[in-house]
């Protein structure tokens, strides 16, 4: 389904460096553990983020695409500058960071660091 989804997204706009498509649904898969849902997937082997038509924060594609961004860094420095856990690299564990693993923790407008937007801006997508 993703390699589909990918070969659409070439179909519509061959040079993009990432795609992004929104799916009918409230989350994908069951819920989590702590009663979570996941609303949105970032690939790490395809330029490819999913949304659900949950996905209301307006910050969550502003996330989604931290995601890419660190996935495609050029030195292949992966994970966020503050991991939020040792088993979880790529998200930050301050609760009104961007890169935080769950929206509702969010401020009002969630805040990235001078780290993050360094790291970010080291993706392989403005070096291509």
């Amino acid at each position: 389904m993703v390699q589909a989804m990918l070969e659409t997204g070439r179909k519509v706009c061959q040079d993009a460096d990432v795609y992004v498509f929104y799916m009918n649904g409230n989350r994908f898969g069951p819920v989590n553990f702590d009663y979570s849902s996941t609303l949105a997937v970032t690939y790490n082997s395809f330029p490819l983020v999913i949304m659900t038509n949950a996905s209301t924060d307006e910050y969550l594609l502003a996330h989604e695409l931290g995601h890419f961004m660190f996935i495609t860094n050029r030195f292949n420095e992966t994970d966020d500058p503050e991991p939020f856990h040792e088993l979880d690299g790529n998200h930050n564990r301050t609760p009104s960071n961007l890169m935080f693993p769950t929206p509702e923790f969010w401020p009002m407008v969630p805040e990235i660091t001078g780290e993050q937007i360094h790291k970010a801006l080291n993706s392989r997508v403005f070096y291509s």
